[in-house]
């Protein structure tokens, strides 16, 4: 009787969390996505015929590029740490709000100010390679000022595998690494409000 009253509950256990995580998917699930539609495309960017069909059939959409890269220090070359490296334009994001510890609007952070361009970093980068706000990181052949942490990114949860912390620039900025080669795992996204 008591492994009978063990497995119902346990079956009533995990049929509750189901229902609750299904809930919280649905109300939530255009800020996890970050907008309608999360158009995903592997090793290649969309053309120019595929951005003209969305830009005619939607309201407003973003663009971003995600890659995996390296990151370190300009004063400690010997120190560096793999990152999450995500590049996003003047639209992003569609849905949710970007926060970070930094009052200026995402676009002015991103910037390039005296030949070095604005990043937005995941505290943990900072703490990786003892950095602190403006300190400067090379990635690929580009120079970043660090001039925020990020404190709330709301498509975030549409990445599940992170293999290091966030480092969000503009998509000008990562076209002036020289990462963008045969063979680099890059990944397109075109995020669409209907």
């Amino acid at each position: 009787i008591a492994c009978l009253a063990v497995g119902v509950a346990a079956i009533s256990g995990v049929g509750s969390i189901g229902v609750s995580f299904t809930a919280g998917l649905e109300a939530n699930a255009r800020n996890l996505l970050g907008g309608d539609i999360d158009l995903r495309l592997v090793q290649r960017d969309f053309s120019k015929k595929h951005l003209d069909w969305l830009s005619s059939h939607s309201k407003v959409f973003s663009q971003t590029i995600e890659m995996r890269a390296m990151a370190r220090p300009l004063d400690k070359p010997d120190r560096r740490t793999l990152i999450e490296f995500k590049a996003v334009d003047h639209a992003y994001p569609l849905v949710g709000d970007f926060q970070s510890s930094s009052t200026q609007p995402l676009s002015l952070l991103l910037k390039k100010t005296d030949e070095v361009w604005g990043a937005v970093a995941d505290a943990n980068l900072l703490r990786r390679l003892d950095l602190r706000l403006n300190d400067i990181v090379k990635v690929g052949a580009t120079q970043f000022a660090i001039r925020a942490t990020v404190v709330s990114e709301p498509d975030r949860a549409a990445s599940f595998a992170n293999f290091g912390p966030r480092l969000l620039v503009a998509r000008d900025a990562l076209i002036a690494t020289q990462l963008i080669k045969p063979g680099s795992q890059i990944r397109y996204h075109s995020r669409v409000v209907l």
